[in-house]
């Protein structure tokens, strides 16, 4: 049985839980008991467990998406909704106009650290267990992974965050932040020390599908060096997770984000997803295992859909002419949205030219979910790390280095994936041979067609330090807004141990 499925199967008698009312008491974390962990079976309910904060799209009371992050704070796409006073905590990230009593940010914030908590707990308690050693290592690893994952988004968002190693005593609750460089030091460690424990991803059943392997480590440390600029160990390990041969693009750009392209050639890792938890809204505690990202972006009024998520002409026009990936990535008027009919104005009753579609796959709208509430909650995996993302990270990586020869080849074989989707191959998309600066920027058009709409955006352009260039008419300062401000709840949690970031 596949891991999203066991979530369903375990979490609902799980010792591990995640209430809002404990979460108003507690900063950051909560306590357990620490007898639980007895068992081989109970170490494997707790490394479940750890996995079940990544589907989270509902904490604190507050939905909230990576995507909120890093699409709603570029031109590429404006929140939508029924407008601008729809839900307008959500707007201000189109406008940088968010401040630290943010609702979203709290929610993030709060899935993030609860995916901590039940890693820490995971991995203190490991070690005590009596079960075969090589399982043992193998969760561990699993757990050290999820950990950096969880404080990868958290320093991506904010910076310098509480650095949380273990399960916290209450004297230790009113934490304050440890640095940027200390978080990333913390999240290199953990994947360094995972790698050699975890499997490839050949040496999974499909049963284990969905669970963390040797690729997702590299991938993420693989990006986590590319963040920290340091290229030559970026180069070494991407070329590592090429020759591995563990992962190939998949032929067309279309069937990765269809549910028959789930766990694909070209997925590094992926959170699972089910329509049967039965339609929790994206509650936590085990019952939010379907995608709510499906009816957040799905078209209003006769789609069934909230309409948030909108693409603007400026990101339909960073795709070349006849590059198949434009319409993989959204859906125009005239579409036809499988058995909902033809996409109109009329029918949604909004003037949209485009809806996002990689998060929709296409199913009919009675099989999106069969139990619980009727409304939409999806079935769609989310796509985290791509082999696409790998190559051109390394792509990336090899220009700093100096070798373009290279660069310009990680970069052609993903152009050249997109150019076997068109209907006619050799009129689009010729290969880059372009070098220097404009070789450059050429790899930051192809991440910004390639990784459209899947929440990338806003980081990248601030890693590369043209986010005060592109999105100032957005509103984006420099020096405030590379990174969002500290949740209030959370800073009041702390006892005023932790401060604000600049700016806010």
């Amino acid at each position: 049985m596949r891991i999203k499925l066991l979530l369903l199967s375990i979490l609902a008698s799980i010792l591990f839980w995640s209430c809002e009312d404990e979460l108003e008491k507690l900063p950051l974390l909560q306590t357990m008991d620490g007898n639980y962990y007895i068992s081989e079976t109970q170490a494997f309910e707790a490394l479940i467990a750890s996995y079940d904060p990544l589907q989270y799209n509902f904490s604190a009371g507050v939905y909230h998406f990576r995507w909120f992050f890093g699409n709603f704070t570029t031109t590429d796409v404006r929140p939508g909704g029924s407008g601008p006073n729809d839900q307008p905590q959500l707007q201000a990230f189109n406008s940088f106009s968010y401040v630290p009593s943010n609702i979203h940010l709290n929610g993030d914030w709060t899935a993030q650290y609860q995916g901590v908590y039940r890693t820490n707990a995971l991995i203190n308690m490991l070690p005590e267990i009596k079960m075969n050693d090589s399982t043992k290592f193998q969760m561990m690893a699993e757990g050290k992974f999820l950990r950096a994952f969880y404080y990868f988004n958290l320093v991506t968002a904010y910076g310098g965050v509480p650095l949380v190693d273990h399960v916290l005593a209450p004297n230790e609750f009113q934490m304050g932040r440890a640095s940027e460089d200390e978080i990333w030091d913390f999240i290199e460690l953990n994947l360094e020390e995972a790698i050699d424990d975890l499997r490839l991803r050949s040496e999974l059943s499909f049963d284990d599908y969905g669970r963390v392997t040797k690729g997702a480590a590299r991938a993420l440390l693989l990006k986590t060096l590319v963040y920290r600029e340091k290229w030559s160990d970026a180069v070494i390990l991407g070329d590592i997770i090429i020759n591995t041969n563990q992962y190939s693009l998949d032929a067309d750009y279309e069937d990765i984000f269809t549910i028959a392209g789930e766990n694909g050639p070209g997925s590094i890792f992926e959170i699972q997803r089910s329509s049967q938890g039965g339609g929790y809204w994206g509650n936590v505690n085990g019952a939010n295992d379907g995608n709510l990202a499906v009816v957040y972006q799905l078209p209003r009024g006769a789609y069934g859909g909230w309409g948030f998520n909108i693409p603007q002409q400026s990101f339909i026009d960073e795709f070349e002419s006849g590059d198949p990936r434009m319409s993989a990535s959204v859906f125009q008027i005239g579409d036809e949205l499988c058995d909902r009919g033809t996409l109109s104005k009329s029918s949604t009753g909004f003037d949209h030219d485009y809806y996002s579609k990689k998060y929709f796959a296409c199913r009919s709208e009675h099989e999106l979910i069969s139990i619980g509430d009727p409304v939409m909650n999806g079935e769609v995996n989310d796509r985290v790390i791509r082999y696409a993302d790998v190559l051109l990270l390394t792509a990336e990586a090899h220009y700093h280095q100096g070798d373009e020869v290279l660069a310009r080849n990680l970069v052609n074989q993903v152009r050249a994936r997109a150019r076997r989707s068109a209907s006619d191959p050799d009129a689009v998309l010729a290969d880059i041979t372009s070098s220097g600066a404009t070789l450059l920027s050429a790899i930051y058009h192809e991440r910004d067609v390639e990784l459209g709409l899947e929440g990338e955006k806003f980081f990248d352009l601030v890693r590369t330090g043209r986010a005060a260039t592109i999105l100032a008419d957005l509103g984006f300062e420099e020096g405030t807004h590379e990174h969002f401000p500290i949740p209030l709840r959370q800073i009041d949690l702390s006892g005023g141990n932790m401060t604000q970031n600049d700016g806010y």
